[in-house]
């Protein structure tokens, strides 16, 4: 095949490359936004216990500035949000950061939605950091897996009557 075929090939193929995929996947992007695990302090935990979870995520920082990052926590009916007891951890270094929603919904599971973007905790830091949002729960009634749900994205969708797309979930056993 002649060079003068094989360029505009090349461009279509790159176009439709570029088209596909997910915003959160592209090599140009800001970088992968991810929940890389979660740790629940507990596997085994009595009724009315209050529990530490960390959630951990990453995201890439480009010229100081991160794009939009979301993280999105789901909790599940047997486990009651604390107020006031989520903290960001970047580098080793913590401040209080309350969700940016709380929202419940009616059939007792719960969603923690915070908002990370350049004007806001992550823009003293470039290069790709790894982060850590620590919250409290309260074990509120017996479960088998009482589950937590995490993702992390550009934009994550979310709401009671949705199913929620999570990238990573643990659970915890409340007798």
């Amino acid at each position: 095949m002649k060079l003068k075929y094989l360029l505009p090939l090349f461009a279509i193929f790159s176009l439709l490359f570029v088209a596909c995929g997910d915003d959160d996947d592209h090599w140009w992007d800001s970088g992968n936004r991810k929940v890389k695990h979660i740790t629940i302090n507990g596997t085994v935990v009595p009724v009315g216990t209050d529990v530490a979870v960390d959630t951990y995520f990453t995201t890439q920082v480009e010229y100081g500035k991160p794009k939009s990052l979301q993280l999105v926590i789901k909790l599940d009916p047997e486990l009651q949000f604390v107020p006031s007891s989520s903290h960001l951890y970047i580098e080793g270094k913590s401040h209080r950061r309350s969700p940016d929603r709380y929202i419940e919904c009616g059939d007792g599971t719960a969603y923690l939605f915070y908002d990370l973007h350049h004007s806001d905790d992550l823009r003293n830091y470039t290069g790709s950091k790894n982060f850590n949002m620590r919250f409290d729960f309260i074990a509120a009634a017996p479960a088998k897996a009482a589950r937590v749900k995490a993702r992390a994205g550009k934009t994550v969708e979310f709401g009671c009557d949705f199913d929620f797309l999570y990238q990573k979930e643990e659970a915890i056993r409340i007798e």
